[in-house]
C-alpha cells in the first residue's frame, strides 16, 4: 500500500511539472515570434526611405539573421508588414517582397 500511494504522488506532482513546462515553453514560443515580427518591423520601417522600401525574403534573411520560415511567418503575421508580388517579363510571380506599411 505504501508504494502505491508514493507512486500516485510522484505522479501527480510529474502531471503538475509537465502542466508548467509546457506553458513556459509556450510563453518563451510567442515572445521570440513576437520579437521577430518586431524586428522585421523595425527594419522595414527604416528602409522605407529608400525607394519603395520593398525587400526581398532573401534579403531580409540575411540582413535580420533569420530563417525563411521565420521571416515568412513574421511578415505574414505582422499588421503594419504587406506582402507584394514581383512579376517577370511574361507577368508570372517572381518575388515575394515585404513592405512597411
Amino acid at each position: 500500500m505504501g508504494y502505491a500511494s508514493d507512486l500516485s504522488e510522484i505522479a501527480n506532482v510529474a502531471s503538475i511539472l509537465t502542466a508548467i513546462v509546457a506553458v513556459l515553453a509556450y510563453g518563451q514560443y510567442t515572445l521570440q515570434a513576437q520579437a521577430r515580427r518586431w524586428r522585421l518591423e523595425r527594419y522595414l520601417k527604416s528602409v522605407r526611405h529608400e525607394g519603395k522600401g520593398q525587400k526581398t525574403v532573401l534579403h531580409l534573411m540575411a540582413r535580420l539573421s533569420m530563417t525563411e520560415a521565420e521571416v515568412l511567418a513574421a511578415g505574414f503575421h505582422s499588421r503594419k508588414v504587406v506582402p507584394k508580388v514581383d512579376t517577370d517579363g511574361d507577368g508570372k510571380a517572381d518575388k515575394l517582397l515585404f513592405q512597411y506599411r
